[in-house]
């Protein structure tokens, strides 16, 4: 029997909901987690009827595993090229199942679900959650611009003087610490710059 091994998102959600574990989470050096991997590639890929217990009798054969693992390598060497990875990510937050925040990919984002589901690489879901994250920012930012504009000829227009000062978002919050942060690191650095001698002030307005 020659079946196709295809990493898709379903075939993940599939692992998580036979495993109930985030995927984050399955260790693929541990067969018994790595061959509920290579079924669930299996049926989402191929017009099988099989079961897990009969995919694992398959496996029993040597000469089936192998190529099972050798088609999967490839197919995970490929996607590997184009995968993201943050330093720091994942050290301190629990994994997250998938399965619980792809679909917002096809309710709120509006993507076709089997597009999502088939074809859909792991490597590109990040870039589609932070386009839905630019796109819910720039909404929910004009509309406090079009409420700012809308209270302003009942207002202070010196205490409100823009719209960030009615309510701050949290990413602007974050942006506001931040740029004040390097505006300390900056004057830390003239200041030490200055004790060292190395700013050097003009006399005599020359």
């Amino acid at each position: 029997m020659k079946l196709k091994i295809t990493i898709t998102l379903k075939s993940i959600i599939r692992l998580e909901q036979l495993l109930k574990k985030p995927f984050g989470s399955v260790d693929f050096s541990d067969t018994e987690q790595m061959i509920p991997f290579l079924y669930c590639c299996a049926i989402c890929n191929n017009d099988t009827s099989l079961t897990l217990a009969q995919f694992e009798e398959l496996c029993t054969s040597p000469q089936i595993l192998s190529k099972l693992y050798k088609a999967f390598k490839k197919e995970s060497e490929q996607l590997a090229q184009f995968q993201q990875y943050v330093e720091g990510q994942g050290t301190d937050e629990a994994p997250t199942y998938l399965k619980d925040i792809i679909p917002s990919l096809i309710l709120s984002g509006g993507l076709h679900p089997n597009y999502v589901l088939n074809q859909l690489e792991l490597c590109d879901v990040p870039m589609f959650f932070e386009a839905m994250n630019q796109r819910d920012r720039s909404r929910m930012e004009s509309d406090r611009l079009w409420t700012y504009l809308t209270m302003l000829p009942h207002i202070d227009g010196k205490k409100l003087k823009s719209p960030q000062d009615l309510y701050p978002f949290p990413w602007e919050v974050e942006a506001m610490k931040e740029n004040a942060f390097n505006e300390i690191d900056q004057n830390e650095i003239m200041l030490e710059q200055f004790l060292g001698g190395g700013i050097k002030f003009k006399k005599d307005g020359k």
